[in-house]
């Protein structure tokens, strides 16, 4: 699934699978693979979170994970050099006042790991994004009502009814 056909797939695909196929199955595989793609995301930032604390770049005493997420991001710098990036991930780490412990020197050594954890543009970073927080109009207010069907607290439902209709309005789906 390339990133260009995510965004299709938040609504069209889903909507096609349950609406033409009536197919839960394959509803429920598109699901788990946009859940998925949240999830890496997910990972990612987690990794690259306890990067930066390991490098102390962390900011103050309660910065969320994605902050230190960033942190570690922009300390690897502007260059899209693989090399370049995989140096200054080992210089931040190998600091001579830090002791890294077994698991991080392994993940240090895991040539993907790495990769995947200093890439300047991730893949995964921007499905995610692109999956958690689809574009204006990616998905039809047909979505929006089956999910709130679906949804357990039903006393929630006009709620949520209104914030659809007050979203949707004016929204033209391409």
């Amino acid at each position: 699934m390339t990133i260009a056909t995510v965004g299709w797939v938040c609504g069209a695909v889903r909507l096609q699978s349950l609406d033409h196929n009536n197919n839960n199955e394959l509803a429920f595989n598109q699901d788990t693979k946009l859940i998925d793609c949240i999830l890496l995301r997910h990972l990612l930032d987690l990794t690259q979170a306890k990067l930066a604390k390991l490098a102390r770049l962390s900011a103050p005493p309660g910065t969320n994970r994605a902050t230190q997420s960033i942190l570690w991001r922009d300390a690897l710098g502007t260059t899209h050099v693989f090399a370049e990036r995989l140096q200054t991930a080992q210089r931040l780490l190998n600091r001579t006042d830090t002791q890294l412990d077994s698991a991080t020197v392994q993940f240090m050594a895991d040539a993907k790991g790495m990769d995947l954890a200093i890439q300047k543009s991730s893949a995964i970073r921007e499905t995610g994004d692109l999956v958690a927080h689809p574009k204006p109009g990616a998905i039809c207010q047909e979505a929006f009502i089956q999910s709130i069907s679906r949804h357990n607290v039903t006393e929630e439902h006009p709620g949520l009814l209104a914030m659809v209709k007050f979203v949707m309005i004016g929204t033209v789906r391409s």
